[in-house]
């Protein structure tokens, strides 16, 4: 993600591979969910990766790149991995990440992410 937030000044189109590491929290999710978390893991690893690209394709696939935009969406979608990392929403917890996400959408408005 700095990586990205570096080539918010730069000039020309930016190269992809280093959006991949992005995807290690869902690599590391699909090796470690085992059991009951499987089928919970599988459902935050799909919502993360539709964030994942909804994000990156302000950076990497518009005529006219948004990176610092893409930057604060990738900042602010860090409680939705965090909420894969615990990959447990039966608890009250998870409500709780859910809501940080949402804040930090919303204090984006009022308080530059980048």
């Amino acid at each position: 993600m700095s990586w990205l937030a570096r080539q918010e000044g730069g000039r020309g189109p930016a190269p992809h591979w280093p959006g991949l590491f992005l995807a290690a929290p869902l690599a590391l999710a699909g090796l470690s969910d085992d059991g009951l978390t499987r089928q919970t893991g599988n459902v935050l690893s799909l919502v993360l990766a539709v964030w994942l690209l909804w994000a990156l394709r302000h950076a990497f696939w518009r005529a006219e790149p948004k990176v610092g935009y893409a930057v604060a969406r990738l900042l602010a979608g860090i409680p939705l991995v965090d909420l894969l990392a615990v990959a447990d929403l039966a608890h009250p917890q998870a409500g709780l990440f859910l809501l940080w996400f949402v804040l930090a959408l919303l204090l984006q408005h009022y308080i530059p992410a980048t």
